[in-house]
């Protein structure tokens, strides 16, 4: 049988230990001690006795120490961790770097874009260091990947602070989130603080951020509200309500209505803006691209603006108006649709003739 703490062998005369082997009968070591006792010890008369003689209060599962009962409890547990450490560093570095790698690919298709696209971005910047330097190791492309997930997860945190301001601004907050962390690691780590380390993590984390953001246009833009979804359940992004002047029985410019007396949608008892067969709000200008077309162009429908939408795959982001433009190049004239940052309500059609 073979002793699971010692890794002993025990045969009905001897038990064969790492480094020496023990005779039952003489209950005594059939080789010296390796070790040198110290003069005036108890067993340094003889350098083939076992536990001093004292079976009763010592064990030796080594062939090398005699152990009190504490002393042997913590060699256990030094052993049983370092046997879960063997067993961990047997496993290629690879895998591990495969694993953060693939849950990072993984988390760009869930609302924790952010997260997947900085733990790739953390990974592939460490890679190409290491590359470039001579110093490339799996453990080190771990270990970016994990700080560069960690980082976005915290720039995220920052910029659902500045949830409800523009894209540019969530992305910039994120970026100083993930600055923020890699400092605070930086200090814990060595006590200083690098610029050039910071500045990258800044980059880092806007990149994710932008890369999450997109995916996420990207989402909003395929899950639009379904047709004959109630105008009160939309998104009021951009919205602009009547203005009537008190008294006056005037009713000022009211784009809603423009919208669906464009669109003829302004049925009795309607509100809201013009919707499209796919459940998108239309802006009174988008509403007049669609149903006179613009100077030299001709017009179009509204399910074509719902197939540029859904089908189209350039998209641009302007941050200056927080607008997306999609764009199908697929589609004969390559025309294009501007949606406001939600991906639910048209500001404008592009359809060239």
């Amino acid at each position: 049988m073979v002793d699971p703490f010692t890794g002993a062998i025990w045969t009905d005369q001897h038990a064969i230990y790492p480094n020496r082997t023990y005779d039952h009968h003489s209950r005594q070591w059939l080789s010296p001690d390796p070790v040198t006792t110290p003069p005036a010890t108890p067993g340094a008369a003889s350098a083939h006795t076992y536990n001093y003689y004292d079976n009763v209060n010592y064990i030796d599962p080594t062939g090398l120490k005699p152990l009190s009962d504490a002393e042997f409890q913590e060699w256990k547990n030094d052993y049983n961790q370092g046997f879960v450490t063997s067993a961990i560093d047997a496993v290629p570095d690879w895998v591990f770097t495969g694993l953060v790698v693939a849950v990072g690919v993984g988390l760009c298709f869930t609302p924790f874009a952010v997260v997947g696209a900085g733990i790739l971005i953390g990974a592939g910047t460490t890679a190409a260091i290491g590359a470039a330097t001579g110093t490339f190791s799996f453990d080190a492309v771990t270990m970016g990947g994990l700080i560069g997930g960690a980082g976005a997860l915290t720039g995220m945190g920052v910029a659902a602070a500045v949830s409800k301001t523009s894209l540019t601004t969530r992305v910039v907050a994120a970026g100083a989130g993930d600055a923020l962390y890699d400092t605070g690691v930086q200090y814990a780590q060595t006590g200083t603080i690098t610029a050039t380390n910071t500045l990258i993590s800044f980059a880092t984390g806007t990149t994710a951020s932008s890369i999450g953001e997109t995916l996420a246009i990207r989402r909003a833009l395929n899950n639009t509200p379904a047709p004959g979804t109630a105008l009160n359940d939309l998104p009021t992004t951009n919205l602009v309500a009547p203005q009537t002047t008190p008294g006056s029985g005037v009713v000022k410019y009211d784009p809603e209505l423009v919208s669906r007396q464009m669109l003829g949608q302004n049925t009795p008892g309607s509100t809201g803006f013009g919707v499209t067969p796919g459940g998108r709000t239309v802006s009174a200008h988008a509403a007049e691209r669609v149903s006179t077309g613009g100077p030299g162009r001709p017009p179009t429908s509204l399910s074509t603006v719902d197939d540029i939408l859904d089908t189209g795959t350039s998209v641009r982001f302007d941050p200056i108006r927080d607008t997306i433009q999609v764009r199908a190049p697929q589609i004969p004239g390559k025309p294009f649709v501007v949606v406001d940052s939600g991906g639910t309500h048209v500001v404008t059609v592009m359809v060239p003739k």
